[in-house]
């Protein structure tokens, strides 16, 4: 329902794109990004467990004393090479709402462990 085959010109139609006879492969996964109605979806576009995490992000500055709710970040794609276990990660949220932030943290800056403080 929430996708659809559509034709593309041959000299585009490389294996980068996810085929209909792959589709099957997608159910249920998540992009690593909104797509847009219409868009062709890539290998590429899609979450791969074994390579990426999903971690938390300031959405904007926030300040120390702030006792941190999910308004607060967004989730962004990350490379496992690139984080370590002191990073928030998406299944570990709920552990830190209600928390009071440490810290300052700019926009964009990654939600890590040791910017979390205790409970209200």
């Amino acid at each position: 329902e929430m996708i659809s085959q559509r034709s593309i010109p041959e000299q585009f139609a490389t294996n980068e794109f996810i085929r209909p006879s792959d589709a099957s492969y997608m159910i249920n996964q998540r992009t690593r990004f909104p797509l847009q109605s219409g868009d062709p979806i890539r290998w590429t576009d899609m979450i791969d467990p074994k390579r990426d995490t999903v971690a938390y992000f300031a959405k904007d500055d926030v300040i120390a004393t702030t006792y941190l709710q999910p308004l607060h970040f967004e989730l962004r794609v990350v490379a496992q090479s690139e984080v370590t276990p002191s990073w928030v990660t998406e299944a570990e949220l709920p552990s830190v709402i209600d928390k009071q932030l440490k810290v300052p943290l700019a926009k964009g800056d990654p939600l890590l462990w040791a910017h979390v403080g205790g409970r209200k």
